[in-house]
């Protein structure tokens, strides 16, 4: 094979493996503040009300695990068309990492994610901590354990759901009730 015609093959396959790769679709510093707003606002306002629920720190770290799990594009895990979950979000960082993923064919907000987080509300019950559907999204919003809280977000071109919205909260929900209720006082006739 000719010197030329090696460099045209390279530079196809160069250009085919970056038709797969991320296109960064970082937060806007305006995206990072309406984030933990949202995020802030959803827990302060959690039904039943929370006996104590400290507001979220960003955390950089958090955020920076997140982007680079973003602009991965790992998809090997059912449903397919998503990103996956990152097994070693939390390798390296103090404290243990949940994470919690939205995902939409077009640009995902913050706002839509909080939203699609908070919507699993619906099926979970506080008192006797039972969830029907999925909830653990939720669970992890309203943690009460939980002080901070880092997002990022990438294009993967070759998902169905292309546009993702990875973040990552520490410590991590565990499986235990995500907070405790404020006690309600006894009535007396």
């Amino acid at each position: 094979m000719s010197r030329t015609r090696a460099v045209v093959v390279m530079s196809l396959l160069l250009l085919v493996s970056f038709a797969h790769a991320a296109t960064a679709q970082p937060l806007t510093p305006a995206d990072k503040t309406t984030m933990l707003s949202l995020l802030n606002a959803a827990r302060a306002g959690v039904s039943p009300p929370a006996a104590t629920m400290p507001p979220l720190a960003w955390d950089e770290r958090l955020e920076s695990i997140a982007q680079a799990w973003a602009n991965a594009c790992t998809d090997v895990a059912a449903p397919s068309g998503m990103l996956d979950h990152n097994p070693n979000r939390g390798r390296g960082y103090p404290l243990s990492v949940g994470e919690n993923l939205a995902a939409s064919s077009g640009l995902i907000t913050p706002a839509r994610a909080v939203e699609l987080w908070m919507s699993e509300a619906a099926g979970y019950d506080l008192a006797s901590d039972r969830c029907t559907g999925v909830c653990g999204h939720y669970k992890q919003v309203v943690n009460a354990a939980t002080t901070a809280v880092g997002c990022a977000r990438a294009t993967c071109p070759r998902l169905k759901l292309s546009s993702t919205l990875v973040c990552n909260f520490a410590p991590g929900a565990g499986p235990a009730r995500p907070y405790q209720g404020v006690a309600r006082p006894e009535r007396s006739k």
